[in-house]
């Protein structure tokens, strides 16, 4: 009699099924660390990256709820209001669309986690950072009294561009898709205006005047010899220096004034004879002012008043001499009707 056994076959495992197991992790890219990760249930959090899912525009304000656990309608009321404010809200949406990486699609299978296969420019989010901080410092430099760090940083950006250009021949050419060319334009903006502020500073610097004085509307009104400055300096805005109640001796004194980028207005006394040094970059002398509401002269500035006819007189009279400089502007002078009382 035959005897036939029916049981499960205990026997070495086959190469193929091996080989298949290891085939579809590959596929997946899953680890076994990620599997056990997964099955657990519990939200890994990582770093801040634009919403696929959350997202109006761009995925930048469901990414920033998300990371924070904040209502990402808060952050949208955030960016329009701060839109309003000098477009600022628009200009750092942009930027964060253009460097915040998109959050992977995940699909509906449980435990399976894809990668991003899109191609992305790690270095265009580098290149956006610095160009940020670098027109920061020549905003900051500028606004505390420091300018010069514009053509330095505008000659280095310069450079650094390119060296940038010469590398990304080199590299293969990827597809340009919206969040790489909004980031791109931004670029080129802010390379704009590194570069035209650098080269205003360097044509600025060739003008010899001085930048330095502090900023905005400065007026100077001594009304003796003893309150009279040798040197009045303005870097961007409008000077005006009022001497014209200063009386100044016959054996002459002299004063510099300045502007870097703006006008100067200079009054002088009516008795007082005027040696005129002027020096203008970039603008002209305006030496007339037809104007007898501020008690200033209708008649031309001349170095010499128009009642000193005399040599004699000339010499009597008290002397000044001014020497106005401005890079970018204007250079007023007038004369007071009358002259300062003793």
């Amino acid at each position: 009699m035959a005897l036939s056994l029916v049981g499960p076959y205990i026997g070495p495992m086959d190469e193929s099924e091996e080989t298949t197991t290891e085939t579809t992790d590959d596929v997946t890219g899953t680890t076994p660390d990620d599997r056990s990760a997964d099955r657990s249930g519990a939200p890994v959090k990582s770093g801040l990256r634009r919403s696929s899912t959350n997202r109006v525009v761009g995925g930048v304000a469901g990414g920033i709820g998300e990371r924070f656990d904040i209502d990402p309608q808060i952050i949208r009321v955030v960016f329009v209001v701060s839109s309003i404010a000098y477009g600022l809200g628009v200009a750092v949406y942009l930027a964060m669309w253009a460097i915040l990486p998109r959050e992977p699609k995940v699909p509906g299978a449980i435990g399976v986690s894809t990668r991003s296969r899109e191609p992305r420019w790690h270095w265009l989010r580098y290149v956006l950072i610095v160009a940020v901080g670098i027109l920061a410092v020549i905003i900051t430099s500028s606004a505390l009294g420091h300018p010069h760090y514009g053509r330095s940083l505008g000659l280095f950006w310069l450079a650094f561009l390119v060296v940038l250009a010469v590398v990304t021949m080199r590299i293969p050419a990827r597809q340009l898709h919206f969040g790489r060319f909004i980031a791109l334009l931004f670029l080129a903006a802010l390379s704009f205006l590194i570069l035209l502020s650098g080269a205003f500073y360097a044509v600025l610097g060739s003008t010899g005047v001085p930048i330095e004085g502090g900023n905005g509307l400065r007026a100077w009104q001594p009304t003796t010899l003893a309150q009279v400055q040798h040197n009045y300096r303005t870097a961007f805005g409008g000077a005006t220096l009022n001497l014209s109640h200063v009386s100044f001796p016959k054996a002459g004194y002299s004063v510099v004034v300045s502007v870097a980028v703006g006008y100067l207005l200079v009054e002088l006394p009516s008795n007082v004879v005027v040696d005129v040094k002027t020096h203008v970059g970039i603008g002209s002398v305006i030496d007339n002012r037809y104007d007898q509401r501020n008690g200033w002269s209708g008649a031309p500035f001349t170095p010499v008043p128009a009642s000193m006819t005399s040599i004699a007189s000339q010499n009597a009279a008290p002397h000044l001499t001014i020497d106005a400089q401005v890079g970018f502007g204007q250079i007023k002078f007038v004369r007071a009707v009358s002259g300062p009382t003793s």
